[in-house]
């Protein structure tokens, strides 16, 4: 339950967490079966000037997911029928951006393991939960998601830039390549001719041919070396874009290759079966019929 004596102060709560009254407004969505108190969360938010959706399951919630945007998902980890954790494990892969503050009437290990593994899980609170231990709780998930946003940004323009650079040097990598080994890579039902940066699927009539970038067809290219086999972050940005960038800023610079690889290689880009991510681990080219 929220507690009722708390409700006065959020008109200006804003001014002490700093965030609301100076920000466009956050959408945030409230997750929770119990109607009392996913109520009151959601009145909280609005008074504190955020746009506040409900939903009081899991399937719900992933279907508001599917057709809007949110900032923030605020989950109840038990509730009948789905439950808060396997809303968690089908976010991470649909919605790996959307942050998640965990909300639970009891303490159990189960909850506690996830939270502390899952990337998107930024808090965790006990229900009975005070008014300003929610807001605060919202406040701090915001400000990780912004300063996640920006060095990702950051990240990325950093990982155009050199890919940008890489357009117009003088003698590139594909320039010395000597032997149609080494230009072109065949794993079905891709062939990869790392020269021309060119990508055809050999398993459809006619064959259909799709043009890469350079960056693109580096990271696909190293991917292709190693079938069935899961290559981090890291040795994707380090083997293929020849980029030396710490481990915990890799994901950041690879991640927007993948996603373009995905869009011009997948059928379904939100279900890859290409271009596979391995939890935690990092990404795996699906070898077919291997």
């Amino acid at each position: 339950m929220v507690d009722s004596k708390d409700t006065p102060k959020l008109r200006n709560s804003s001014q002490h967490f700093g965030l609301a009254a100076h920000a466009p407004k956050r959408r945030i969505l409230i997750v929770d079966d119990e109607d009392d108190i996913r109520i009151a969360l959601a009145q909280i938010l609005r008074l504190e000037g955020y746009v506040a959706e409900e939903a009081d399951s899991g399937d719900e919630a992933l279907e508001l997911l599917e057709h809007e945007t949110f900032d923030l998902m605020v989950l109840d980890m038990r509730m009948p029928g789905m439950s808060g954790v396997e809303v968690i494990q089908q976010v991470r892969i649909a919605y790996p951006d959307l942050f998640v503050v965990v909300l639970t009437g009891q303490a159990t290990l189960e909850s506690a393991i996830l939270t502390t593994k899952s990337d998107g899980v930024v808090d965790y609170l006990l229900k009975p939960v005070k008014t300003d231990e929610f807001v605060a709780a919202i406040t701090r998930a915001l400000r990780k998601k912004a300063e996640r946003v920006q060095q990702q940004k950051l990240v990325s323009a950093a990982a155009q830039i050199l890919e940008a650079n890489q357009q117009f040097e003088i003698n590139p990598p594909e320039a010395s390549l000597k032997t149609p080994l080494e230009r072109f890579i065949h794993v079905f039902p891709l062939t990869l001719d790392c020269q021309k940066r060119v990508m055809t699927f050999v398993d459809e009539n006619p064959a259909r041919m799709i043009e890469l970038t350079k960056g693109e067809t580096a990271v696909l290219a190293t991917l292709m070396m190693y079938p069935n086999q899961t290559l981090s972050c890291h040795d994707l940005v380090t083997q293929a874009l020849k980029y030396d960038v710490h481990e915990s800023e890799a994901e950041s610079v690879i991640r927007p290759y993948v996603f373009r690889l995905r869009r011009k290689l997948e059928r379904s880009p939100k279900k890859p079966d290409l271009i596979c991510t391995i939890r935690r681990r990092g990404y795996r080219f699906m070898a077919k019929g291997c």
